[in-house]
């Protein structure tokens, strides 16, 4: 039987089993009803190294969107665009400039799946947390998995640890990907009144490039399947390895208590190291090869061509705050301010040193009125050598009841060009040496979210002034205008019966197409059956993954630079992309099954190109499965609020 087939006979089997929807259904939603037995996952709440004070809830328990796209690239409710196979160089299609302080490199392609000492989640509970997940493709080299473990030992000690790891072949010639991350911490509430974080975060990315593929017919008789497919470069020598190491060390102290008034030090140092180096060979007996036609003027030796440097930075951000605490232990206000000091060390291969200092003042205001009302705001002034830069970004939230919430944010900030843009040494030759001006991006959202009708709409406008990206050729260029992007996104989720129907419509227009090419509508569905089985036990749900965006022309990726720069030579048409998909869960395991991309089995000739030259893979089956646990371990409880705002003692939680 046919992995087609067999997914769909599952949900025809749960379609009779269940019924049609209707006033007596006994199939329901799993949000609507609860378990037969409350789960205590349920109460599971972690806390992050920079703001202590909050404990968020874990929301990802259900056998959900959120668990089976399992591609990073993937989730959200717009898609990035990435070399088509799992863990390789990606980009959003959806813009937003993101808040950006100081001096960058600019080599950031894996930033999608960087595991940062900030993202370390600390589970205070009674019990130890667990969480492990894996998922496999077709074959060993297909696959992707993470575990998060943290226990709470005696008087209030906090150790948690996160790894994860990518390996991918991927489905044609020469474009292998191979991640690391670990993340491990510690929370330690040293007194009553001064508390520690350790963390320690370290990621490895390797991945192989082949250049992309030529035009190929994937219908015709000459078609072998992807590894037949020729590549662009000649061998497989064009390879990348970035590696991030940061040990990050969080203090706080509640120096003074004046009534609901509260006088708070806080101190974080980091030390952080990036390492960037590509690089590929070249026949230098050939008259042409196909290295010189794809990296043109960046191959400056005729042997070969590399880029690499080291950059290592030390900063320290010391704050004073001053917090009003309300009569439920609520967070009525609070201000700080503080400065931001970095010292880099740039080491470029086969070039000298240089030494740079950032120096920000910076500054926090939060305020909550009448648990309606909140308003947050942040922000980054440039000092000495800095002198101009800025980042202002700003959060209101207001609820309006049973008529829903509303939210708008603001970002304005002024920064250095990332470095990549100013210079580039190719096996120690300049290639580039720019003074650029300094891009200046404004962002502004508007959002509105009705949670009893499972609706939400998001408006935002953005500009940006002396806009920098990569020609055709991998030159750098500057806008001479400014960039405006204008974007509306509708988010729906409706149920009906055991018929669930999830959607993301979105629009998004600019003004310079020429220098900013990116799809102008996207729509991304989920139609699936969902209900319990089983006397509760199992929830199951079976259903459709939809995608689908407007006609537009891809950027084409450089491996020697790890950017995406504009080209002419390939456009990509409407192309509707279809998964089927089976999850389940019971008790806290979770399991997924997916058909990915079945668009070829009635199109054999079309691919999808969200990078030139670079298809998405073509049809595969995936596997996934994923498993918390809360053991059994009983710490001492000091139960007391630390300065962070958070009990230094574990939460009360349930007990064996």
């Amino acid at each position: 039987m046919t992995p087609i087939r067999s997914l769909t006979y599952s949900m025809l089997v749960l379609l009779i089993v269940a019924g049609l929807p209707g006033r007596n259904d006994q199939l329901l939603y799993a949000q609507s009803v609860p378990s037969a037995k409350p789960s205590p996952m349920d109460s599971v709440r972690y806390y992050l190294a920079s703001n202590p004070g909050l404990a968020i809830p874990v929301t990802d328990t259900l056998p959900g969107l959120e668990f089976r796209m399992y591609d990073p690239a993937r989730k959200g409710p717009i898609d990035y665009a990435h070399l088509g196979n799992l863990g390789s160089s990606a980009r959003p299609l959806w813009f937003q400039p993101l808040p950006s302080v100081g001096f960058k490199s600019g080599y950031q392609p894996f930033e999608r799946y960087l595991l940062n000492p900030d993202q370390l989640a600390f589970y205070k509970h009674r019990r130890t947390y667990s969480d492990a997940f894996f998922t496999r493709g077709g074959t060993q080299r297909d696959a992707m998995s993470f575990i998060k473990l943290s226990r709470t030992f005696s008087k209030g000690l906090n150790v948690s640890l996160h790894y994860q790891t990518i390996n991918n072949l991927g489905q044609y010639r020469f474009q292998r990907t191979k991640h690391g991350s670990l993340a491990v911490g510690a929370w330690w509430p040293v007194q009553k009144n001064y508390e520690v974080f350790l963390v320690f975060a370290s990621n490895t990315f390797r991945q192989q490039d082949n250049g992309g593929i030529l035009d190929t017919d994937f219908a015709g008789p000459g078609y072998n399947g992807p590894i037949s497919v020729p590549i662009l470069l000649s061998n497989n020598d064009a390879k990348t390895v970035q590696s991030f190491r940061d040990f990050q060390i969080n203090q706080y102290l509640n120096a003074l208590q004046l009534g609901k008034n509260q006088v708070r030090v806080s101190h974080q140092l980091n030390f952080k190291t990036e390492n960037w180096k590509f690089n590929d060979k070249n026949n230098a007996n050939s008259d042409q090869t196909k290295e010189e036609l794809f990296y043109g003027n960046l191959l400056t030796d005729r042997r070969g061509l590399r880029n690499a440097f080291n950059l290592q930075r030390l900063e320290n951000h010391l704050q004073l705050s001053t917090l009003r605490k309300r009569k439920n232990q609520g967070e009525a206000a609070s201000i700080s301010a503080g400065l931001r000091h970095a010292l880099i060390f740039l080491q470029p291969e086969f070039q000298p040193d240089s030494v740079l200092n950032n120096l920000f003042a910076t500054g926090s205001l939060r305020v909550n009125l009448a648990e309606r009302l909140q308003l947050q705001t942040t922000g980054d002034l440039g000092l000495l050598s800095n002198t101009g830069e800025y980042r202002l970004q700003g959060k209101i939230g207001l609820s309006l009841g049973k008529a829903g919430l509303l939210e708008g944010q603001l970002l304005s900030q002024r920064r250095p060009v990332d470095w990549v843009f100013a210079q580039l040494y190719s096996t120690g030759r300049s290639v580039w040496n720019h003074n650029w001006e300094k891009p200046i991006e404004n962002s502004l959202l508007v959002r509105y979210e009705l949670p009893a009708l499972g609706f939400q709409a998001t408006a935002s406008s953005h500009l940006v002034n002396n806009y920098l990206y990569f020609q055709q050729g991998g030159q750098p260029a500057q806008a001479a205008e400014v960039v405006s992007v204008n974007q509306l996104l509708i988010q729906q989720k409706i149920k009906w019966g055991i018929l669930r129907s999830e959607n993301a419509v979105g629009l998004q227009q600019n003004n310079r197409s020429e220098v900013l090419r990116l799809p102008t509508w996207f729509s991304k569905n989920s139609l699936y059956l969902a209900g319990h089985l089983f006397k509760k036990q199992l929830l199951l749900n079976a259903g459709f993954d939809f995608r689908i965006n407007s006609a537009f022309t891809p950027d084409a990726y450089q491996p020697f630079l790890g950017q995406f720069q504009l080209q002419d030579e390939q456009q990509q048409d409407i192309y509707p992309w279809l998964d089927a998909f089976v999850t389940a869960k019971i008790q806290s395991f979770r399991f997924f099954l997916r058909f990915e991309n079945m668009s070829p089995l009635w199109n054999p000739a079309d691919n999808l190109f969200l990078t030139a030259h670079h298809p998405q893979n073509r049809m595969g089956i995936r596997l996934g499965i994923s498993w918390r646990f809360l053991d059994s371990n009983t710490p001492e409880d000091s139960g007391t609020p630390g300065p962070g705002g958070a009990p230094t003692g574990p939460p009360g939680g349930f007990r064996q």
